[in-house]
């Protein structure tokens, strides 16, 4: 999915950006991302030497790089799709013939009928092939579970509101030839409805591919903000399809299966990790010393990782350098409203 959109309307002026790599040595090269509303800007390159504009700090000044040349450029706007999330592909690696379990335990930090939007909490609903399930927060803060049958997408309603920062358990039971079963520790619910899952069905942790039950997205929406724990997918009588530990390789942008398949999956936009999960028990506070208790990856609709935008311009700094703070000036001409973005 790429970055470059139409300017959306009344959306105000704005010039912004970044440099990627933040540090080089004299003589590399270094990326310019740059999304400007406006129709043109012409950039240059600065030295900063005092870049705070405070009433009390000293006087603002910056130095011009003149071996650097000074160009124009046409604007365009750039999306930076914030949002944390898991995507797990080919997790299937057997017919489901006898149905399937799912369970995971979930910790929303927004709750409430207040909320008024939808939060995915774990998906595999595939919206043009009417198959596969979704667990939701919908817009009045209940459990919502949406299930392809085949012919259509239907929506099971549930009166289970999870409450705001409290730890809730989710188990699904769908059997090839009766109905959904929906437990939410502490309150069960039962469904008339049957399943479909494909074999080529994406599992998605905290998003989804569904906007609606018979609308899908070309990306990831519907973020859920809160903590998931220990989720784990298993056949009815076959095998575990996949369970995930997300204490283990805390520290790395992987998360680890431990059904014995091994399949390492990575998260998108930078979730936090060691956290407090289910099982905490209060004796440690360090998840580096503990053997348990902080097997939990909390998502936010926010996070944000690599936006992953397109590289406006290149430039390569002299091998003169000074060590120092550099920066790229852009300065939209129609507007003269300017931007800095530090190397």
């Amino acid at each position: 999915m790429g970055t470059i959109e139409a300017v959306p309307a009344e959306y105000p002026p704005e010039i912004t950006g970044y440099a990627e790599l933040w540090i080089v040595s004299p003589g590399e090269k270094v990326d310019i991302k740059v999304s400007c509303t406006e129709p043109e800007y012409s950039y240059g390159t600065v030295r900063v030497i005092q870049g705070v504009d405070l009433p009390h700090s000293p006087k603002r000044g910056f130095e011009q790089v003149t071996a650097i040349a000074t160009w124009m450029s046409k604007g365009r706007f750039q999306v930076a799709r914030s949002g944390s999330y898991a995507l797990i592909r080919e997790w299937i690696h057997l017919p489901i013939i006898d149905g399937f379990d799912v369970s995971l335990s979930f910790q929303p930090h927004i709750a409430g009928s207040g909320t008024h939007r939808q939060q995915r909490i774990i998906s595999t609903l595939d919206v043009p092939l009417k198959s596969g399930f979704a667990v939701l927060i919908n817009s009045e803060g209940l459990i919502e579970i949406w299930v392809g049958t085949s012919g259509t997408v239907s929506a099971l309603q549930t009166n289970f509101a999870p409450s705001y920062k409290r730890w809730a358990r989710l188990q699904l039971s769908f059997p090839a030839s009766s109905a959904v079963s929906i437990s939410l520790d502490p309150i069960p619910y039962v469904a008339e409805k049957r399943h479909r899952l494909r074999p080529q069905s994406v599992l998605a942790l905290a998003g989804s591919y569904a906007e609606a039950p018979t609308k899908e997205s070309s990306r990831v929406t519907n973020f859920f903000n809160g903590r998931i724990d220990s989720p784990m997918i298993k056949s009815l009588k076959t095998c575990t399809l996949v369970q995930y530990d997300f204490g283990c390789n805390i520290p790395e942008d992987t998360i680890l299966d431990i059904s014995g398949r091994g399949i390492m999956e990575f998260w998108s936009n930078a979730p936090a990790r060691g956290v407090r999960g289910h099982n905490w028990g209060g004796t440690e506070v360090d998840w580096t010393e503990a053997r348990y208790g902080y097997g939990a990856i909390h998502f936010h609709e926010d996070d944000l990782g690599d936006a992953a935008w397109e590289t406006d311009l290149t430039i390569q700094l002299p091998t003169t350098a000074r060590s120092g703070i550099y920066a790229v000036e852009v300065l939209a001409t129609a507007s003269q409203r300017a931007s800095l973005y530090p190397i």
